[in-house]
């Protein structure tokens, strides 16, 4: 019986996720619950690494985590052995692009559309979503369009929808990590400098993060927790 993978095949693959798994998921439990998933399907499994196998180990660890991506290269350049981390991206640039405010528009029938693409930084983005919303003010209705939101600092979820939800503080969102949760909560601003509660408010396009079959909190990106809290305020916060 072999003891060893093969090297450059699938369950070598398997045995890596696996190790990461033990090492670095925030939630043991789910971790465990996806590495013998891994193990189950793919044990054995001596086919090369290619884009398909890629995409049936995320298909089947999305079950437990939407935050697993596996990028297939067609090279002969060594595997990355240590992660490298998140690339900063210098200050200046953050503002040449507004933070991500990419768009206001106030339409004929006075609906204001706020397109927001990203979430930097709350120190670098707080200015200009104020600024965005401080347009938004009056208007007939408001719009916040996510759609090419790929998410980013919790800090500026919790800031933003603390225009949208008001005077109320709301817990909206809990980072779990292996040894501490961190909840995430509004800071309850202003009637004054809030989203009017009588502004008709449809999150654009918002689709709620999905409850996994298991019995855990359901997982998902800033971007995707901000519209679920957006469409939904006072609902049970995401992690």
């Amino acid at each position: 019986m072999r003891s060893e993978p093969v090297p450059g095949t699938t369950s070598e693959l398997v045995a890596a996720l696996v190790r990461w798994f033990d090492r670095l998921w925030p939630d043991p439990d789910r971790g465990a619950a996806a590495a013998v998933a891994l193990r189950e399907a793919f044990a054995g499994d001596d086919r090369p690494v290619d884009p398909l196998v890629c995409r049936q180990l995320e298909t089947l660890v999305h079950r437990w985590s939407r935050h697993v991506e596996l990028v297939h290269e067609d090279t002969e350049a060594a595997p990355d052995r240590d992660p490298p981390g998140w690339t900063r991206e210098p200050d200046a640039a953050v503002h040449r692009r507004a933070s991500g405010v990419a768009a206001v528009v106030r339409r004929p029938d006075g609906i204001a559309v706020l397109r927001i693409d990203g979430l930097d930084a709350a120190h670098l983005a707080a200015p200009y979503l104020d600024a965005a919303a401080d347009l938004v003010r009056g208007a007939a209705g408001a719009v916040l369009d996510l759609r090419r939101n790929g998410g980013g600092d919790p800090a500026t979820v919790a800031h933003l929808l603390d225009w949208v939800i008001g005077p109320v503080p709301t817990h909206i969102s809990d980072v779990r990590y292996r040894d501490r949760t961190r909840q995430w909560w509004t800071a309850g601003r202003s009637a004054a400098r809030a989203l009017s509660p009588e502004t008709p408010w449809p999150c654009s396009p918002g689709r709620a993060p999905t409850r996994p079959r298991r019995p855990w909190p359901s997982t998902c990106s800033s971007g995707a927790g901000c519209r679920w809290s957006a469409r939904r305020p006072g609902a049970p916060p995401t992690t």
